[in-house]
């Protein structure tokens, strides 16, 4: 595997589990309010994010 294919993969993975996250903590704020869990689940978010943001902020991709 060539290390563009290598960051893509890690990149599609990265944004699917935010999405994940996402709705998962809408969820369980509209079912259960603010509690640990819902705030777990924006944490867990959140760091998803944050993460992608510093891995793949100075790549640009190639056109």
């Amino acid at each position: 595997m060539n290390r563009e294919l290598v960051w893509a993969i890690v990149r599609l993975v990265l944004g699917a589990l935010q999405v994940i996250a996402a709705a998962a903590g809408v969820i369980l704020l509209f079912r259960t309010g603010v509690n640990s869990l819902s705030l777990g689940v924006a944490a867990v978010g959140g760091i998803l994010t944050l993460t992608s943001i510093l891995l793949f902020r100075q790549r640009k991709t190639k056109q």
